[in-house]
């Protein structure tokens, strides 16, 4: 199953406790349900489209791998749900860094990632191989550039 998140809106302003957002849900291309949490701290509201497609997503997540962060929770649709919004959310902020900065990455920084202020792609090669001879590197902002 490959379950995707679109209209999403996210409200940080209105996030106390949990991340208020909406979003609609589609499993497999086809729309399922519409997703909202208010930030107050309560779980996501779930409202299922196909009440009997829920019911096979719900059987599905329980199947999913845990978060190694927190491998007490059994998985469940909303845990999903929240590992896509903060691959949204991370998303959304690489972008928004790759219209300032040239944003690359060197063997080890894992998930960090490094930026330099300019936006000239052929300088900021120039001071990456410089300063870090013999590198591998990989320049973010290579993937936006078709997006």
């Amino acid at each position: 199953m490959k379950l995707e998140l679109k209209n999403v809106k996210i409200a940080a302003s209105l996030s106390q406790e949990t991340l208020a957002y909406t979003a609609t849900l589609y499993v497999d291309g086809v729309k399922a349900a519409h997703m909202e949490n208010h930030g107050h701290g309560a779980a996501d509201s779930i409202h299922w489209i196909n009440r009997e497609l829920g019911s096979k997503v719900q059987a599905w997540a329980q199947t999913q791998e845990r978060d190694p962060r927190f491998p007490e929770l059994a998985v469940d649709v909303e845990m999903l749900v929240h590992r896509l919004l903060e691959k949204y959310e991370e998303e959304r902020q690489l972008r928004r860094w790759c219209k300032k900065w040239i944003v690359f990455q060197l063997p080890g920084d894992g998930d960090e990632w490094r930026k330099m202020l300019t936006l000239d792609r052929a300088k900021a090669v120039k001071a990456i191989e410089q300063k870090y001879p013999g590198q591998q590197y990989t320049i973010l902002n290579d993937r936006f550039q078709t997006a």
